[in-house]
């Protein structure tokens, strides 16, 4: 057995924010549908590292290809399905609101817009005087760790994960193949 793999990890809940995708400008379908860039697709595949520290039970998304793709990755490391809502799409901040305070402790991943983020982080700052260990930035594909007890989410940890580019293809399949197996 592998004692790592045996570790405890944390239930935190990992809110994400969507990959890069294909400018709107480039897209002729419907905004909904725009799929990941190479280097979205790329970033998507690094998160799986995260399920090695904070233990994985659901995977939520926001309805669109981009943010759901983000997902799935990690999703499938952890042989779950990605739950696509629409309480997760955007400007809709009472919703989101009330998803990520549905999974406090749970265990789970969910992926949203930038402006979502955003918004629960800010709201839980208001309502929960959640302590965030940055200012407030949501690159893609970044991922804020948030952990609390059972009546508030108390911290809130950013960790803007390295654009694929940055990393290189090479080093970015690497670390997503390592990591899933």
């Amino acid at each position: 057995r592998d004692a790592r793999r045996d570790a405890p990890r944390e239930r935190a809940t990992l809110l994400l924010r969507g990959g890069a995708a294909i400018g709107a400008s480039e897209w002729t379908g419907p905004d909904s549908t725009r799929p990941l860039t190479e280097a979205g697709r790329l970033t998507a595949s690094t998160l799986t590292a995260l399920t090695s520290v904070y233990e994985v039970n659901s995977a939520l998304s926001a309805t669109t290809e981009r943010s759901w793709s983000t997902l799935e990755p990690l999703a499938r490391s952890r042989r779950l399905e990605v739950d696509a809502t629409p309480m997760l799409d955007e400007g809709l901040p009472e919703q989101n609101l009330a998803v990520v305070d549905a999974v406090r402790g749970l265990g789970a991943a969910v992926c949203m817009h930038e402006s979502s983020v955003r918004d629960v982080i800010s709201a839980l700052q208001q309502r929960d005087g959640l302590r965030v260990t940055s200012p407030l930035r949501v690159r893609r594909g970044s991922v804020w760790v948030l952990t609390g007890d059972e009546r508030a989410y108390r911290s809130a940890l950013y960790l803007p994960l390295p654009d694929a580019d940055l990393l290189g293809a090479d080093r970015a399949t690497t670390l997503a193949t390592s990591s899933a197996s």
